[in-house]
């Protein structure tokens, strides 16, 4: 087998946007429009207000703008800040399969570069598809299992890879050039799950914006001729023996599908500004109490099931996000998670400090034996007048076997820039991603994110 760091760099290198199906088109669309959402609506929460202050105060100028702001910066610097304000709100994509975060790394990594190099969108959307790719295969034969249990982050390390391959892209690196990119990306692999212990999501932010900041890094120095580690993906000292403890070539991961499997098919959406293994207990406690007639003081407990490796991830976590005891109690009582709801009053309310104390989460091995591709739970809700109910959900609101809508995804899109944007300007948004395929200069785009004067 010819090796697969050469192969997947080529395969990044020559994709040509004549060859996706309109229906990849159409996904890679609603995932930029999505992340243009989280991006902007997370430019007015700390971590945005913090990281723009961040890079302003580099003191660079350049051609690339940071969403929210007037601000216009390097390319490195730009990815940096759009990558980590657009995680800030947990409400960005998430690829079941590698259990990663995909497109707030790669989307801003491409966009500042098709700004400064002024590329059409088809080569921005060709970038998204090939970055997804890539990122994907490398999260998967990585183990997002394994990850987790080493206590590694796999969006972030991920990430890297994805960033470089968007970058490259925009920079339109020859497939050698490419494997320089993805050698380089790999040297900065970095994360970890220590953020489930802050309380702000600022730190998981932070190496969101990490990741897409590397990825850009190792594109621009690959195309002034710098190199790195040709055989990143394989040999000894590879990525999969130095976060998974892997040998061999892990090769039919990697490869497999390459070009007929398009991995932002395989993607999901959120709909709730938490963790995406509470969407499913969620969707199960929403039914419940809709179907039921239940009010939050009618309930006298909540117990969730999902699969045993993200048990731990979601069990009272000092991060709200993270925390399903929180997260499906302000539920019950609210009908609705929001970013709003993750922080402040809501978290002192004595009601919902009540009843997160009579909310259990237990791992379960068959729903195990579906993760990562399902994100189940199997959620039991129990009514102070002994009545019991439960849900199971295999598939959550926004998984690709239960997709939100195109009219879903703008009203997402809209309500995550509401005070951010004026409604000409999400009018522009919208107008401009629904027909990036025929803009000869993406950077149209780029610069719309820019606050209005």
């Amino acid at each position: 087998m010819a090796e697969v760091t050469a192969r997947l760099a080529a395969y990044a290198s020559e994709l040509e946007y004549d060859t996706l199906p309109q229906d990849v088109v159409a996904r890679a669309k609603g995932l930029m429009l999505d992340t243009l959402g989280t991006l902007l609506g997370g430019s007015r929460y700390p971590a945005g207000r913090i990281v723009t202050r961040y890079v302003e105060g580099l003191g660079e100028s350049g051609a690339c703008t940071v969403a929210g702001s007037a601000l216009r910066v390097s390319p490195v610097a730009a990815a940096f800040a759009n990558a980590t304000m657009s995680h800030c709100l947990e409400l960005d994509d998430n690829y079941n399969p590698a259990n990663a975060h995909v497109a707030n790394v790669v989307v801003p990594a491409a966009l500042c570069l098709a700004e400064e190099q002024r590329r059409s969108g088809r080569e921005l959307i060709a970038a998204l598809v090939a970055a997804y790719d890539v990122e994907g295969r490398v999260g998967i034969a990585l183990d997002p299992v394994r990850l987790y249990a080493r206590s590694f982050h796999p969006s972030s390390i991920d990430g890297n890879f994805g960033a470089a391959v968007a970058a490259g892209r925009m920079l339109r690196l020859e497939p050698p050039t490419m494997v320089q990119a993805l050698g380089l990306a790999g040297c900065q692999a970095s994360g970890l799950l220590a953020w489930v212990t802050e309380p702000s999501q600022l730190s998981k932010a932070f190496q969101i914006g990490v990741a897409s900041r590397n990825g850009v890094t190792a594109a621009e120095l690959a195309h002034l001729g710098f190199t790195g580690p040709p055989h990143i993906l394989e040999g000894k000292h590879s990525l999969f023996r130095a976060f998974g403890g892997l040998d061999g070539d892990p090769g039919e991961a990697l490869l497999h599908g390459l070009g007929g499997r398009f991995e932002l098919m395989r993607t999901s959406l959120k709909k709730y500004a938490c963790c995406r293994q509470i969407h499913a207990p969620l969707d199960g406690l929403f039914k419940i109490v809709r179907e039921h007639r239940l009010a939050g003081d009618d309930i006298a407990g909540i117990s969730t099931r999902v699969a045993t490796s993200m048990a731990d991830i979601i069990d009272n976590n000092e991060l709200p996000s993270h925390n399903a005891q929180y997260v499906l109690a302000v539920a019950a009582y609210d009908g609705r998670i929001e970013v709003d709801q993750l922080g402040g009053q809501r978290m002192e309310d004595p009601r919902i400090q009540a009843l997160s104390q009579r909310v259990s989460v237990l791992g379960d091995d068959e729903l195990e034996k579906r993760f990562p591709e399902q994100w189940s739970g199997i959620t039991t809700v129990r009514t102070r007048d002994g009545r019991e109910f439960t849900e199971t959900v295999y598939y959550p609101t926004g998984d690709p076997e239960n997709a939100l809508s195109d009219a879903e995804i703008e009203a997402k899109f809209r309500a995550l820039v509401r005070g951010v944007a004026s409604d000409r300007q999400a009018d522009d948004i919208v107008a401009l991603v629904a027909r990036l395929d025929t803009l000869d200069d993406a950077s149209a785009l780029a610069r719309r994110l820019a606050r209005e004067r």
